[in-house]
């Protein structure tokens, strides 16, 4: 059997994509989020057959995003009782697809970092999360009880398995767009 790459990339990004759309959308049913999924790789392959995508991951979770919101909306049609030929001409009138959210870098770095820190220790997660919330090394240290030198170590080598996983991803821009301005002592 030939290795078919659109295949692979679906295996490796469809955890990530669920739980992109899970967080963005908290009690959704598990059919409607492998739906949302699916659609939305879908729709990446045949934009693609068209167009040139750079930045296949970043495409994919906009057009996740996109498919739910969707989803969500007819959910929220399907639920509301409108009655007469007045109700069906107003749900006529509801846009099949929403409008499309701009793509923030930093709202979709802070995403792909969750999916990233999955598959880390706690103890690294909290590290990070200090490290967003601004805190210096110092402070950082004295909080999970560790040297400064052991602090700066750990959160080198986090940083950079970020910088080698968002540039695998092709989306480097993401990481600097998130931590332009953060605390750097």
């Amino acid at each position: 059997m030939p290795h078919d790459p659109d295949f692979a990339f679906f295996v490796e990004m469809r955890p990530k994509l669920m739980g992109y759309v899970r967080r963005r959308y908290p009690g959704f049913p598990r059919m409607d989020v492998e739906d949302a999924v699916q659609e939305a790789f879908m729709r990446h392959l045949a934009y693609r057959h068209d167009h040139a995508v750079t930045n296949p991951a970043a495409h994919l979770y906009m057009l996740a995003s996109w498919v739910a919101a969707n989803i969500h909306r007819q959910r929220k049609a399907e639920n509301c009782v409108i009655g007469g030929p007045d109700g069906d001409d107003l749900i006529e009138r509801i846009p099949g697809d929403p409008p499309p959210p701009p793509v923030d870098p930093a709202e979709l770095a802070v995403f792909l970092i969750f999916d990233w820190l999955e598959t880390h220790r706690p103890q690294d997660i909290e590290l990070l999360e200090l490290r967003v919330q601004g805190l210096s090394h110092e402070e950082i240290a004295a909080r999970l009880g560790l040297t400064p030198t052991a602090e700066r170590k750990r959160s080198s080598r986090l940083t950079q398995e970020l910088r080698r996983h968002f540039s695998e991803l092709g989306i480097d821009d993401c990481l600097k767009a998130l931590t332009d301005g953060g605390n750097s002592t």
